[in-house]
């Protein structure tokens, strides 16, 4: 399973995205500020990072084209969490890169996504 790394500013976000992705057995760990990500990235060495684009502590764009001129090799999803659906295509949005990266993707992941869950 993948290493990820989840950046978000509010907890209770934080929270639905760790449990999410810790269902599907992925090992995650969360921050919640944007300086602390770099810092994040060297130590724990992730194999994706989620930042949440909506972040009210920071700019959840600017930190990922920072972050992705850092670490251009490392995949980086933004997401947005608009209602408790937009987590399936959270989901297969971290599958998507882990599979282009040829990670492994979780078993068992994602039937029937929301088409109406728009970032």
């Amino acid at each position: 399973m993948a290493n990820i790394l989840v950046v978000a500013d509010h907890p209770y976000v934080r929270q639905l995205v760790l449990k999410a992705l810790t269902i599907e057995g992925h090992h995650l760990a969360a921050i919640d500020n944007a300086k602390a990500t770099w810092r994040a990235i060297k130590e724990r060495q992730p194999d994706i990072v989620l930042i949440d684009r909506l972040a009210n502590g920071f700019n959840g764009f600017e930190l990922f084209l920072t972050t992705r001129s850092k670490f251009p090799d490392l995949p980086i999803v933004i997401y947005v969490i608009k209602s408790l659906a937009c987590f399936d295509k959270l989901k297969q949005a971290v599958c998507d890169a882990l599979e282009q990266n040829r990670l492994p993707r979780p078993s068992g992941v994602l039937d029937g996504l929301n088409p109406d869950c728009q970032p």
